[in-house]
């Protein structure tokens, strides 16, 4: 089955913030037809019907959810191919005709000078195909935490204490996997991670890079102040930034798609 949008990278994200949205919708509409039934006996069949609707609908959405999400990873996949793909065929190329300089340089004296400066033309031109093709590799590559960074962020962690906070993730599987090691250690040191208020809104563009969100970055919370200082031992510059809808107590560690360049502030979400 195909569905709208599905060979448009943009589309199946849009699709899929669209029905995660919807999702929420839903579930909210079945607790609050469960609460009516439970306190409004005349009508409860009605609104145990309607809740009853509203979770298979849920179900549903769910369904599509899990599709775009799975195609959106598909289309990610297919573009870093495609990108390594388009590298690797000027990198050949380049020394096909590096190949091709110096068969010429040695068959005719005349044309050597020529020749030679042909080949070392080539050569350069496949030196700097291999190193843009090493930008994209290392552009491409996903963060990650060393076994020694692990060790040296656990044990910062547990000498400052437990502490509790919000979480925000960029949903791009680079994202994802490596928010997943840091929330591993972070639980691992016994801090505990909150799924943040549903009155946040949706953030339609994700901001680059690690950040901890407060509500006054010259009046933090300790424990946003100790993440912070626990993850720059381990190399992770996470700006503290101001953040609108963030209680004064409470603090946000927010993980985005790997930096290229400068990071920006987090964007307001919309409602």
């Amino acid at each position: 089955m195909v569905w709208p949008g599905w060979d448009s990278l943009e589309s199946v994200k849009k699709y899929s913030s669209l029905s995660e949205g919807t999702a929420i919708v839903l579930l909210l509409m079945a607790v609050l037809f469960e609460l009516i039934a439970l306190f409004w006996e005349k009508r409860e069949k009605l609104f145990a019907l309607l809740g009853l609707a509203a979770l298979v609908l849920l179900a549903a959405d769910e369904y599509v959810v899990n599709q775009y999400n799975h195609r959106k990873d598909a289309l990610y996949e297919q573009s870093e191919i495609d990108i390594r793909e388009g590298f690797t065929q000027k990198l050949q190329k380049a020394v096909t005709d590096a190949q091709d300089a110096d068969a010429k340089a040695s068959g005719f004296s005349d044309k050597l000078k020529k020749a030679n400066d042909d080949a070392k033309d080539a050569r350069n031109k496949a030196v700097l195909a291999e190193a843009q093709a090493e930008e994209v590799r290392q552009a491409n590559a996903y963060r990650t935490l060393s076994p020694q960074q692990k060790e040296t962020l656990l044990t910062a962690l547990k000498a400052a204490g437990p502490e509790t906070l919000y979480f925000i993730c960029s949903p791009d599987p680079e994202s994802q996997q490596y928010f997943s090691e840091l929330s591993g250690v972070l639980t691992s040191a016994g801090w505990k991670l909150e799924m943040h208020p549903y009155n946040w809104g949706t953030i339609e563009t994700y901001p680059s890079g690690v950040q901890v969100w407060v509500s006054d970055p010259n009046d933090a919370p300790r424990g946003a102040a100790m993440l912070q200082a626990a993850l720059k031992k381990v190399d992770v510059d996470a700006q503290g930034l101001k953040f609108f809808m963030m209680k004064k107590d409470n603090f946000t560690l927010y993980v985005g798609p790997k930096p290229h360049g400068k990071t920006t502030a987090p964007v307001s979400p919309h409602h």
